[in-house]
């Protein structure tokens, strides 16, 4: 194993200035099979604790293919990068893409907006693969500082939902339409919008080429379309297993599917629509809950910039519906009655928060989501239980 350092690097480490002055002949590569690791990427750890996600040489060469033809990727695309290739998007749907058609990368680390539209300027930079989170602080900085980014073709947005209000201010500012997707450490791009053409917001889109979905209920049966199911996935991209982890491997794996834990349902055009983790919904009286449901109408108040909801334990119900809310500073404050009010317009009661909170700031998670589980422990930390309305 040899670790190559950019900067400063202490003892063993081999400098990147020496790599590269180094004749190619002079590296002899080992040799291995295709069916060995070539990498081990971490899970966010958001309903658990991190796994090691085992990518062999053969289910990586697999996602640059899935990965090109989904995008319509070519050696004339110049991708802006703004996560680290520890980041399995960066490194799938970006970095290996574009070793291997002879594409451009521009990186860029942890930059602000104002660095994301230089960039894409001086570079000419065609592509854009963003967090949904950093996307809305770049919209938040074209509103206020226009900027033409003619070169720009495609923008790709997941990890978490996408706003539809983001997207359309996006769109407005820049005449680009967002392109939402979804995947898994373990299963990378799966589902997606296409890059040009048609899109459905607010939807994960189709399965990328390659790709076979199922939606399943709690008894392993397949459901209709319209209904609700967890999301079942099986590709040749798909990790082969966790890191010394057997067990989870045979939990995750079973036949060959991937089952994600995630929740979705798939209209009658064959897109699909995410519903959230299946872990995470919240229990009211024996209905569930989506908190992505009511996230997504909260995050339509102009008033809102983020949104977590969380279940909140009670004694009766077993959970009830609380939101933590981070305003946006150029707007009119709501009052917690105005807010709830304005959810009730579009939820049924019991999907309405008891309690919606203020707060500077909501806790994120590492790729940029809320951490719901660090919401609610801070929202314990600070508050009473709230007095619930009766079912």
């Amino acid at each position: 194993c040899h670790v190559i350092g950019a900067s400063a690097t202490p003892t063993g480490v081999r400098p990147w200035d020496a790599l590269l002055a180094t004749p190619t002949d002079a590296t002899p590569l080992p040799a291995f099979g295709s069916d060995q690791p070539a990498a081990i990427l971490y899970t966010s750890g958001s309903t658990s604790r991190p796994k090691g996600v085992i990518c062999t040489h053969a289910t990586l060469a697999a996602g640059i293919r899935i990965q090109t033809a989904a995008w319509q990727l070519d050696a004339n695309d110049i991708h802006l990068v703004t996560l680290s290739f520890a980041h399995a998007a960066a490194l799938s749907t970006q970095l290996l893409p574009s070793l291997a058609l002879g594409a451009t990368c521009v990186l860029l680390h942890a930059p602000t907006p104002t660095d994301t539209v230089e960039a894409i300027r001086a570079h000419g930079c065609t592509r854009l693969a963003m967090l949904p989170a950093v996307l809305e602080d770049l919209v938040e900085h074209l509103e206020h500082h226009p900027a033409e980014l003619p070169s720009l073709r495609s923008v790709v947005a997941g990890g978490d939902i996408v706003p539809l209000r983001v997207q359309q201010r996006f769109h407005c500012f820049t005449g680009l339409e967002v392109s939402e997707v979804w995947g898994m450490t373990e299963c990378l791009g799966s589902l997606h919008n296409p890059p040009f053409g048609r899109k459905w917001p607010g939807s994960i889109g189709r399965p990328a080429p390659e790709v076979s979905v199922r939606l399943v209920d709690p008894a392993g049966l397949d459901v209709p379309d319209g209904s609700e199911g967890e999301l079942l996935i099986r590709s040749p991209a798909l990790t082969v297993g966790y890191w010394n982890n057997p067990g989870a491997t045979a939990a995750a794996i079973v036949d060959g599917w991937l089952h994600t834990g995630d929740l979705a349902r798939r209209d009658a055009e064959g897109v699909y629509w995410f519903l959230g983790r299946s872990k995470e919904l919240i229990v009211r009286g024996g209905a569930n809950i989506s908190p992505l449901e009511v996230e997504e109408v909260i995050a339509q108040h102009p008033a809102v910039l983020r949104v977590g909801v969380v279940g909140w334990p009670h004694p009766r119900l077993g959970q009830v519906v609380v939101a933590g809310v981070m305003l946006d500073a150029d707007q009119p404050v709501p009052t917690e009655d105005q807010l709830r009010q304005f959810t009730g317009r579009f939820l049924a009661a019991y999907k309405t928060p008891e309690r919606i909170h203020f707060l500077p700031e909501l806790p994120l998670s590492p790729v940029g989501k809320v951490d719901r589980r660090r919401l609610l422990a801070l929202l314990q930390s600070a508050t009473q239980a709230p007095a619930s309305r009766k079912a």
